[in-house]
């Protein structure tokens, strides 16, 4: 099904397939739907695709979207599959392809997003983890214990490198210093050091 109207076209498109063979049976639907203004495209394709034969089965579900503007194509799609080959363990996958991924709460004038994938970027609104493995992190604000209360309990760290800990402190090796000039107390394997901002120093412990 299509109309045109000078450079103005759109056209619908519905392919069905089915194949029944001795080793082999396939089915698959299409719809394609495209509307066109001279060279600005707008474009979308939903494909079922059911298939058994000797070496497995699969069945794969996938949508398209696109538009093409001034020569460059920008693209947005979904696929759910569920891949079986002989002697393979069994893939089930969702995928989306998109730069803006955004997923949706609420309900009415209330919803929000407490998860959404940005140009490759994740940002979670709020989570709770119960157990984790972070490689590398980078803090925006602070970072900081569930019990904290400032001046009595738990602790935090903020971006400035303000520190505030209620508990004991334990380190067997490396030096702690209170950086002022010429570092002006440390504390390390050999005791605790006072460099005083005159000259000279009072060593406590091994020196």
């Amino acid at each position: 099904q299509w109309a045109q109207y000078g450079e103005v076209r759109a056209d619908i498109l519905v392919v069905k397939t089915t194949i029944a063979d001795v080793d082999k049976a396939m089915a698959e639907m299409s719809t394609q739907v495209q509307a066109q203004i001279k060279d600005v495209t707008a474009s979308l394709e939903d494909k079922l695709t059911a298939v058994v034969d000797a070496t497995g089965a699969s069945a794969i579900y996938t949508l398209k979207t696109g538009v093409r503007i001034n020569g460059v194509m920008y693209n947005a799609g979904m696929s759910i599959a569920v891949l079986a080959e002989a002697g393979k363990p069994v893939v089930t996958r969702v995928g989306f392809n998109a730069n803006q991924f955004v997923l949706m709460s609420g309900s009415g004038n209330t919803q929000y997003s407490p998860f959404a994938v940005v140009n490759g970027q994740v940002f979670i609104s709020d989570a709770f983890i119960q157990d984790g493995s972070i490689t590398n992190a980078k803090i925006g604000n602070f970072i900081q214990s569930n019990n904290f209360v400032a001046g009595s309990a738990g602790w935090r760290i903020d971006k400035n490198g303000n520190a505030e800990l209620h508990g004991k402190f334990y380190a067997d090796s490396g030096q702690f210093a209170f950086n002022g000039t010429n570092n002006t107390v440390v504390i390390n394997g050999n005791g605790l050091t006072v460099n005083l901002s005159g000259g000279g120093r009072v060593v406590v412990g091994r020196w």
